[in-house]
């Protein structure tokens, strides 16, 4: 009979331990995620990605293949969308980059001249202090 009451109870505690070190674990690399400046996306909607900015609400937008549109709206993140001309590319043309102080959104620059037109559409919050950037597109906001 004690044999099997100590195996019931090595099994209780190794989840309970298994659970607290992959718990430990997780937020280690979260903690780690938000010190080290990344490329990241927080998460994908039917619309767009979302972004969250940083506390000081900057954000810094280049498209040097087309033109940006700017919609400001009551929501506390950033959703950002992008148009591509022609055909559909591998990966994604645009990249976010988050770092404490500022969210970055640029589009890769083309290899070739004559490069794809790529036009981004953002949604931005009321409070935001936005740069954009642009050479070759119109830029337009509303709200």
């Amino acid at each position: 009979m004690k044999s099997k009451r100590r195996m019931m109870s090595r099994t209780k505690v190794f989840p309970a331990r298994l659970r607290l070190l992959a718990s430990a674990l997780l937020l280690a690399a979260l903690f780690c995620s938000l010190l080290v400046p990344s490329k990241i996306v927080i998460a994908v909607a039917d619309e767009g990605v979302r972004a969250d900015l940083p506390l000081g609400g900057e954000l810094r937008v280049e498209n040097r293949r087309g033109d940006i549109t700017v919609e400001v709206w009551p929501e506390k993140h950033v959703l950002v969308s992008a148009t591509v001309e022609g055909t559909t590319p591998k990966r994604s043309p645009v990249l976010i980059q988050r770092t404490e102080a500022l969210l970055t959104i640029g589009v890769v620059r083309g290899a070739a001249q004559n490069a794809q037109r790529v036009d981004l559409h953002l949604r931005i919050p009321e409070r935001s202090r936005l740069e954009i950037i642009t050479t070759d597109g119109h830029i337009e906001v509303r709200g």
